[in-house]
């Protein structure tokens, strides 16, 4: 992502030179494993970022410079959680009596699915 580091602060530069911005007023973060776990992004504080935003009159605004082929103005980002799905096993003649722990996965990935589209 060093292209999106150096957009990020030409973007900056930019809003700079137009007078959206002022001298000393903007953080530039950067963290590494920001999607699969999270822990990058949850090492820089947000007290650090954005220390001025509860004064009157102040705005936050952030820059994600991931390449979207459109401007995004919100981001989920990414949802990470363990699930424990169990089944009870049964002999092949009493399957039915029994419950299948892949097919409950599969149901509960089908729920995530339709959860994802919203």
């Amino acid at each position: 992502m060093k292209a999106g580091v150096v957009s990020m602060i030409y973007a900056v530069v930019a809003l700079r030179r137009m007078g959206y911005v002022r001298k000393g007023s903007v953080t530039i973060c950067t963290v590494i494993e920001e999607e699969c776990t999270g822990n990058g992004a949850l090492a820089s504080p947000l007290q650090s970022l954005v220390p001025e935003s509860s004064k009157a009159g102040m705005k936050t605004a952030v820059i994600i410079p991931e390449p979207f082929p459109f401007i995004v103005t919100a981001q989920l980002g990414v949802l990470c959680f363990r699930a424990s799905i169990t089944g009870k096993p049964y002999h092949v003649l009493q399957t039915s009596a029994g419950s299948n722990a892949i097919e409950g996965a599969y149901a509960l990935y089908s729920s995530l699915k339709v959860l994802e589209k919203k």
